[in-house]
């Protein structure tokens, strides 16, 4: 199974993904421009802003985007992991790790701090 199980899920649940640089024209209209120079723009009553994140590193571990990735490479992986280990319980380690979770991973999540989203 590849990771066109994320378009899937978000399909399946009656999401729709745009993809490009946005900005609030008004609180509740949004410009997109895209990539390829065309612009859209949205009505919307709520939004979510999920803009992405930067990384940690860890003393002694190096990030080699194949074995020890971050949450950009396991949004580009070609295969769904059998296992997968997550290291910090924050939103985006959840967040990809229950998406790994759904599309079939062992997922596994390892948290310094005594709770998940600390």
């Amino acid at each position: 199974m590849s990771v066109d199980g994320i378009n899937y899920l978000m399909k399946k649940n009656k999401i729709t993904v745009y993809t490009g640089h946005a900005t609030f024209a008004t609180k509740n209209t949004i410009d997109i421009a895209k990539a390829d120079g065309s612009k859209e723009q949205i009505e919307t009553a709520k939004t979510i802003i999920a803009t992405g994140s930067k990384p940690s590193t860890l003393p002694g571990i190096e990030i080699d985007k194949k074995r020890i990735i971050t949450s950009t490479e396991a949004l580009e992986l070609s295969e769904v992991p059998k296992n997968l280990i997550i290291i910090g319980g924050g939103v985006i380690g959840l967040e990809l790790g229950s998406v790994y979770g759904r599309l079939g991973s062992k997922v596994t999540v390892v948290e310094f701090m005594d709770r998940i989203i600390p």
